[in-house]
């Protein structure tokens, strides 16, 4: 009989490892993204014989740096998360992204958000923001970086759904050296 409770006290531990390793697991990565932080000169401790790396786009084969790649994958983050909420979080995804934009284009989004829900109060209302593509059409490396991008957007109102295509624009300006967001239209 004692070797059985041991054997069983070494179960249960056992499995209160294995369950506190799975949510472990799981806080870490169940966010499915990482935020990159952008600060002023940032440099790549690679080791390889070009710089550059190679983004295809459109069919056409473009040439980014590092630093624009990150501030890519960065605008394509923004875009999403600022593009997407609901009548149940209200400004939930805005407010989770306000240090990354300058104080006016905060309210403005924010002044546009309530709008948006207010109008459409009768039932639950939503949306879903994808960025299809992302085309860097301006960049400075120290200064001013500006998107064009094609949104998918999946628009849920009652039980109703919609699906839509927009192009935002956005432009970032290095501000203390982190990049902000201080434009944004989606048209």
């Amino acid at each position: 009989m004692n070797r059985t409770k041991k054997i069983i006290i070494w179960t249960f531990v056992a499995l209160a490892v294995l369950a506190a390793g799975y949510f472990v697991w799981t806080k870490l990565f169940s966010t499915g993204i990482s935020i990159p932080k952008f600060i002023g000169n940032q440099t790549n401790n690679r080791q390889t014989s070009s710089t550059d790396v190679e983004n295809t786009t459109n069919s056409s084969t473009v040439q980014l740096d590092p630093g624009k790649q990150s501030l890519a994958v960065f605008s394509r983050y923004f875009i999403e998360k600022v593009g997407s909420f609901s009548s149940d979080t209200n400004n939930l995804s805005l407010l989770e992204v306000k240090n990354l934009m300058g104080g006016q284009l905060f309210n403005q989004l924010n002044a546009e958000l309530q709008q948006e829900l207010k109008s459409n109060s009768q039932a639950f209302y939503g949306k879903t923001t994808k960025v299809a593509t992302n085309e860097m059409t301006e960049y400075g490396p120290d200064t001013r970086a500006h998107f064009k991008a094609s949104l998918n957007i999946q628009i849920t109102k009652g039980n109703d759904q919609e699906q839509v295509q927009k192009t935002a624009e956005i432009t970032f300006l290095k501000q203390d050296g982190d990049w902000k967001a201080v434009e944004m239209a989606v048209y």
